[in-house]
């Protein structure tokens, strides 16, 4: 009977637990399944910082809920991905930048891993500029626009982070011969 009492004492510290993780949940404004690469970084509420809070109170628990093993398994896909935007970051301005289907590929991995931390903010940001200039300068190339608009595209494309020289290219090209 002593073993049950403990039993008991055991499933009910899991359970508020699992409570604690719950209500930290706030289902239905993330999609998690975003494959297109919108921004959906914006709308989480789950932080890499406040998950890590409840796994280390999670730790202390004698009996182990699934939930904590797979918050543990985002956590540490979050720092991996961290640490990759950490690395593109700091080499983004060198010789050989990446070009945007490298950040859609760390955004689509982010929306998977389902956690907001610092360095994501600042990735979006940056994708969703280049974004914004790739359909500007696309149409561009297409159709005809002011000289300053031209020169404005062309500027903006060559301060961007990110390699996007096969539509600069044109740009530059058009801008040559106005």
């Amino acid at each position: 009977l002593a073993e049950l009492a403990t039993v008991k004492r055991q499933i009910e510290e899991a359970t508020l637990w699992e409570e604690k993780l719950e209500n930290s949940v706030d289902h239905g404004t993330a999609d998690s399944n975003a494959s297109d690469g919108e921004n959906v970084i914006t709308e989480k509420k789950l932080t890499l910082e406040k998950v890590e809070k409840l796994v280390t109170l999670g730790r202390n628990l004698t009996l182990r809920p699934r939930s904590l093993v797979r918050l543990q398994d985002r956590i540490e896909r979050a720092h991996i991905l961290r640490r990759r935007i950490t690395v593109w970051n700091e080499a983004r301005n060198q010789e050989n930048p990446q070009n945007i289907k490298f950040i859609s590929t760390l955004i689509k991995q982010a929306n998977k891993i389902d956690l907001a931390f610092p360095e994501l903010f600042t990735l979006t940001g940056v994708h969703k500029k280049a974004e914004e200039w790739m359909d500007r300068a696309s149409i561009a190339v297409r159709t005809t626009i002011s000289f300053e608009e031209l020169e404005s595209l062309v500027s903006v494309g060559e301060s961007l982070p990110l390699n996007v020289s096969d539509v600069l290219e044109k740009l530059q090209n058009r801008l040559k011969q106005a």
